[in-house]
């Protein structure tokens, strides 16, 4: 499959100041399926995993305690 289209556009960054306080967010995609793998706010990263049908599996934060997802909500933090 060629996935290219649909990672066109995706927001790779963006910056909000508010009150001259600026706060600024970044991403990350896989560049063959366009899903994403971080995002990073205030400094603080977060990652995601995905399943063998391309919905997220699994979220770790900037602690390193991961969350489970089997549905629709998280089930389970490590």
């Amino acid at each position: 499959h060629n996935f290219s289209k649909y990672i066109r556009g995706r927001v790779a960054s963006k910056s909000v100041t508010v009150d001259g306080l600026t706060s600024s967010e970044s991403y990350a995609y896989d560049s063959t399926t366009g899903f994403l793998t971080s995002s990073t706010s205030l400094g603080v990263t977060t990652t995601f995993a995905a399943n063998a049908q391309g919905h997220t599996a699994s979220v770790t934060d900037a602690a390193n305690r991961t969350g489970w997802i089997l549905t629709n909500d998280v089930v389970r933090v490590d």
